[in-house]
């Protein structure tokens, strides 16, 4: 059902949102929406990651530590539209 959903709300919009994409990958295992989720939210984790962090070793780290995060708690969500806030 909700692959259905998400693939009917991607033919409308022609972008899946990511409480779809979260959900898909949750419900399904499909690494496709995650992969998805991954190139949408990327550029915007890497620029924060290394303002914070000052240098891109730690930047690089944080980076791969943020999306682990989102894979082992990805049915823990409670705004999966909210994730990329």
């Amino acid at each position: 059902l909700i692959r259905t959903v998400c693939q009917a709300t991607e033919a409308g919009d022609r972008r899946a949102t990511d409480g779809c994409l979260l959900r898909r990958y949750v419900a399904d295992g499909d690494r496709d929406a995650l992969a998805a989720m991954v190139r949408r939210h990327a550029d915007m984790v890497w620029n924060v990651c290394l303002r914070r962090a000052g240098d891109r070793s730690a930047a690089e780290d944080a980076f791969q530590a943020v999306f682990l995060a989102l894979v082992r708690s990805a049915g823990r969500v409670r705004d999966p539209d909210g994730v990329g806030g």
